[in-house]
């Protein structure tokens, strides 16, 4: 099944099912072997106990940078705290998201994004802005 899923522990429904039928991915998830990150993301469950999973997952397949304390950790100022992932979006777009993502809409969300480790992060100059004065 890590197979199928993948290296980074997670994957999308539509390449999961390049891989294995439909039914596969119902038992895999009725199993408790897969859980759902969000719609049309899967992972395995010792993947999805990692933040990081989490914040790709977030980003994949929609404009989005992940800030906050989240950017932070990614730009390895701080150790990302316990709780959900920060990502936000541009204003227009939905501020839904699970549990285990906050979902914070800016204007000009995307004026300074950046790369980490291949994921769209806010400036380190933006998170340290976005975090003033929180603990």
């Amino acid at each position: 099944m890590r197979a199928a899923v993948g290296p980074d522990g997670w994957v999308t429904v539509p390449e999961l099912l390049e891989r294995v039928s439909r039914r596969t991915v119902a038992r895999w998830v009725a199993d408790g072997r897969l859980v759902r990150l969000r719609p049309g993301v899967l992972a395995l469950p010792s993947s999805a106990a990692h933040w990081r999973t989490h914040v790709a997952a977030a980003l994949e397949g929609r404009e989005a940078v992940a800030s906050h304390a989240t950017a932070l950790a990614l730009w390895e100022l701080l150790p990302h705290p316990p709780g959900p992932v920060h990502v936000t979006v541009a204003p227009a777009l939905s501020g839904r998201g699970p549990a285990s993502v906050v979902v914070h809409r800016r204007p000009g969300a995307f004026a300074d994004r950046r790369r980490v480790d291949g994921l769209a992060v806010t400036s380190v100059e933006r998170s340290v802005v976005e975090t003033w004065g929180r603990p």
